[in-house]
């Protein structure tokens, strides 16, 4: 069976028999059956295959040679064969339109014993995002948290600013849908810092009302005062960051 392979190699597809160089490079030289003698089936057929004893024998009393449609590349990938298919999503995001894929999949196309369908690309990236974020964002919010009371020495302050980031999520919200954005990896790193930024508008506005309150004024009207005289600063320093 290898010699059959290797003059079926040899005649159709060549093998590289030396090797010439041209300056710094080298390049194989590739010998096999000239074009008549490979051009249809027949041809191949008609391929002589040395036998034992030196007699030639035709290909075709060997092996059964027909033409028939197939890959002209095989994927593998953990010593299993794959087959790739693409598709790129516009006008929605990448999660739902992979869910209804998902579910189509299910219910009009059955897949046989042995076969599985995995998602990779842009799909696969943003669960592993998900997933890594739904672990840091406890973790960023307890240290948040801590720093705050550590800032402010008062779990009532720092409880008071920490209800300031579902204020931020819903403006966040409604800025994605009136820009026609869906939920994604940046816009979920966007909420991230619209989190910072809302903590530390909310500080500069705290620590103004502290003072106030330190020199005698009522909480009313440090509260009246403190908006009145930091939504400038305040906001400067959210429309610059």
């Amino acid at each position: 069976m290898a010699d059959v392979e290797s003059v079926i190699q040899a005649a159709v597809g060549g093998v590289a028999v030396t090797q010439v160089l041209k300056e710094e490079k080298r390049f194989d030289v590739t010998v096999r059956l000239s074009r008549p003698y490979r051009k249809d089936i027949e041809a191949i057929r008609s391929i002589p295959v040395d036998s034992p004893d030196g007699s030639h024998i035709p290909l075709s009393q060997l092996a059964t040679i027909e033409l028939k449609i197939g890959n002209s590349y095989i994927f593998r990938e953990a010593n299993s064969r794959y087959i790739p298919v693409k598709f790129s999503v516009r006008g929605r995001d990448i999660g739902s339109s992979v869910d209804e894929a998902k579910r189509l999949i299910a219910t009009r196309l059955p897949l046989p014993s042995g076969y599985r369908i995995r998602w990779y690309g842009e799909y696969k990236e943003m669960k592993e995002a998900q997933h890594r974020l739904a672990l840091l964002l406890p973790i960023a919010f307890g240290m948040i948290f801590l720093l705050l009371y550590w800032a402010y020495r008062s779990v009532k302050y720092a409880l008071v600013q920490m209800l300031s980031v579902p204020v931020a999520v819903t403006g966040g919200v409604w800025a994605l849908l009136l820009t026609g954005h869906h939920l994604s990896i940046s816009a979920s790193l966007g909420f991230l810092s619209l989190f910072g930024i809302a903590i530390q508008d909310g500080m500069i506005l705290i620590n103004f009302v502290t003072n106030l309150r330190r020199e005698g004024l009522s909480m009313r009207d440090a509260l009246i005062q403190g908006g009145n005289l930091r939504v400038r600063p305040v906001l400067m320093t959210a429309l610059l960051a």
